[in-house]
């Protein structure tokens, strides 16, 4: 069965062209003008964009999150997502309370090789308590190729000391995978939360008081030189703040910088800590949103390519669970950020609508780097002959729908992006030659694929 799409703008690696794209057997075959398929989907008048790519979701796995519950399980979010235009998602699993990690991924592929809407992959979280060389050396052997740790949430269990994070590092990097790492100094934090309770009324900046911008670049600093000293390749989570885009900056001018990677969320972009203080709880995120001043460095850090990709970090949460017990916001559940759905959405009313970069930079932000630095393409990420064929298709003028949690595919009764709108929902997605989405309508179902270990590449090898 082969299937051509069209007459569309067709976004390569480096340009955007008017041109046919012809699938045979899930793969793309050509990329030229007057191609001829057995099914053809007319793309006139619309950008054919490859998958959205997204590497960061936090789902309950098997019945356990290692914080706060969590509202959907990896068959939710990764439908969510495909409404959104992702075609391959990255999940998070840790070990819980019955199983080891290395367990929990055996039971967790099987699982979403049964459920999962997009094709996947994992990123294991490695926490205190864990063997660390032994969860490396079985994870890479069962297909993972990044290795997650917290600087941060000490109290909640999750912290990874310095000796633990060195002992990470040296592990990955022997075996040429890549950490990702959350940049924080939680024993501070730490210190300045029980100050923020010792006051007593604890008001909503009380949260932002406890994680300041610059615990974010210390923790870069740290992370980053450790990584440089054992010659690991790091990724930083979400950058958040003007002194952690500096961190960046230097930390990548350095010799080994060229294995120093950064994302960011949508969320860093275009909300700031005027939501915490107004909603609360509801806004809480880790580490949190903070000043106009802090989304502009973090802009000019995507901007520049300093932050290669975008991911989403969703964690779908409802009102119920963010307002349990209505907690002061130092008690309140973090996340609840419903993302996946919104990462191509958010990424087109931003960038392209507000004419901060072209259709090809957001294609790079939201797939292509974020592919190359998991380790993804060349197979995914792109639009170029023998990578899956796997589309997201936006219409160059669409209309402009608004962002609801009506509107949107997952459990969460409320969204933090509540007033926007974008013109850059999907009119249709192909997942590996096959029309799954039409019109806001699952139309088809693909079997999904477990992309164990480096499936295109070796991890780190992008740009960004």
């Amino acid at each position: 069965m082969s299937l051509v799409v069209r007459n569309g703008i067709v976004v390569m690696e480096s340009a955007a062209i008017e041109a046919d794209v012809l699938i045979e057997g899930g793969s793309i075959v050509a990329i030229g003008s007057g191609l001829s398929g057995i099914e053809v989907l007319d793309a006139s008048g619309s950008y054919v964009l490859p998958g959205v790519v997204d590497p960061h979701v936090h789902t309950s796995l098997l019945g356990h999150s290692p914080m706060q519950p969590l509202g959907e399980d990896f068959a939710q979010t990764t439908f969510a997502g495909l409404m959104g235009g992702v075609t391959t998602t990255g999940g998070y699993v840790q070990r819980t309370p019955e199983h080891s990690l290395p367990d929990i991924l055996r039971r967790q592929a099987a699982w979403s090789l049964k459920y999962a809407a997009t094709d996947f992959f994992f990123n294991a979280l490695v926490l205190p308590g864990d063997n660390i060389s032994e969860v490396v050396r079985i994870g890479v052997e069962l297909g993972v190729s990044t290795f997650k740790t917290f600087m941060s949430y000490e109290k909640r269990g999750l912290q990874l000391d310095d000796a633990g994070l060195f002992e990470l590092l040296r592990a990955t990097a022997r075996h040429g995978v890549m950490a990702i790492v959350h940049p924080e100094n939680g024993k501070v934090a730490n210190l300045l939360e029980e100050e923020e309770r010792a006051s007593g009324a604890i008001d909503h900046g009380a949260f932002l008081r406890t994680a300041p911008g610059i615990l974010e670049a210390e923790g870069m600093y740290r992370a980053g030189s450790l990584a440089r000293m054992v010659g690991a390749t790091i990724l930083f989570a979400h950058l958040s703040s003007k002194e952690g885009a500096t961190a960046l900056r230097h930390l990548r001018s350095l010799p080994g910088g060229e294995r120093i990677f950064c994302e960011t969320q949508p969320h860093y972009l275009c909300l700031t800590n005027r939501e915490v203080l107004e909603r609360g709880p509801l806004a809480k995120v880790g580490p949190p949103l903070r000043e106009d001043d802090d989304v502009a460095a973090v802009w000019s850090a995507v901007l520049d390519g300093e932050v290669g990709h975008l991911a989403s970090d969703h964690t779908a949460r409802s009102t119920a669970m963010k307002m349990d017990g209505d907690p002061n916001i130092l008690d309140a559940a973090y996340g609840g950020f419903s993302g996946t759905e919104l990462l191509l959405p958010l990424a087109f009313r931003f960038g392209i609508e507000e004419g901060r970069f072209d259709v090809v930079k957001m294609s790079q932000l939201i797939s292509t780097t974020a592919a190359k630095v998991y380790g993804l393409y060349p197979h995914k990420g792109a639009i170029r002959e023998g990578a899956d064929a796997d589309l997201a298709i936006v219409r160059v003028d669409g209309p402009s729908i608004d962002i609801t949690p009506e509107r949107l595919h997952g459990m969460s009764d409320y969204t933090v992006f509540r007033g926007m709108s974008s013109r850059g929902f999907p009119s249709h997605v192909v997942r590996r030659g096959t029309i799954v989405v039409a019109d806001n309508e699952l139309v088809a179902n693909v079997p999904p694929r477990y992309l164990s270990g480096t499936y295109g590449g070796k991890p780190g090898s992008g740009d960004g």
